[in-house]
């Protein structure tokens, strides 16, 4: 668990799950079965608010929570997408220094279809980079030609300073505000 994120969790009563062996390197498939199935078995174990289950990760692994908003929203509630992004559909290319991943691939575009589209309007996506994340310039495009533009519930974390890292206990508390609805 990053540093501090304990102390943050623990106080407002959230459970913390993470799969192993759900890297990069892993089959997309792999690594949205893991955290659907996580989520299932954690909601047959304890008494879980169907309204605060949440998908999170940094870099590949939030692309990942950004996918699951869209093809799990039933699900999941809302998205931490920290240092990483996709949208459904290109957006324009206004900040970012580069449009490819680091496997050369093109960044930012996955299919969803017209009912996972509509799925994912009612969850909350968090957004957090910046403005020393390499993707930075990515993230601001996705958000802005992607998520605001189309109207999304979705905000913007851009922490000044903030490196391709895992976000500090005070920005995770502002997403859970905003997730929560209280931002």
């Amino acid at each position: 668990m990053p540093a501090g994120w304990q102390t943050v969790l623990d106080s407002r009563k959230y459970l913390y799950i993470a799969p192993q062996n759900a890297g990069n390197e892993q089959y997309i498939g792999r690594r949205l079965g893991l955290a659907v199935l996580g989520a299932l078995e954690m909601m047959k174990h304890y008494r879980v608010d169907p309204s605060r289950i949440y998908a999170a990760g940094f870099s590949g692994g939030s692309r990942m929570a950004g996918l699951l908003g869209f093809s799990q929203g039933d699900i999941f509630r809302g998205t931490i997408q920290n240092c990483g992004a996709d949208f459904y559909k290109p957006v324009p290319t206004v900040s970012a220094t580069s449009t490819t991943d680091t496997a050369g691939h093109p960044y930012g575009v996955f299919h969803a279809t017209g009912d996972e589209i509509s799925s994912a309007r009612r969850v909350r996506f968090a957004l957090i980079t910046g403005s020393g994340d390499f993707r930075h310039g990515n993230i601001l495009d996705i958000f802005n030609g992607g998520f605001a533009h189309e109207g999304f519930q979705a905000r913007l974390f851009d922490i000044p300073g903030m490196a391709h890292d895992t976000a500090d206990p005070r920005t995770l508390s502002a997403a859970l505000d905003f997730l929560e609805g209280s931002y």
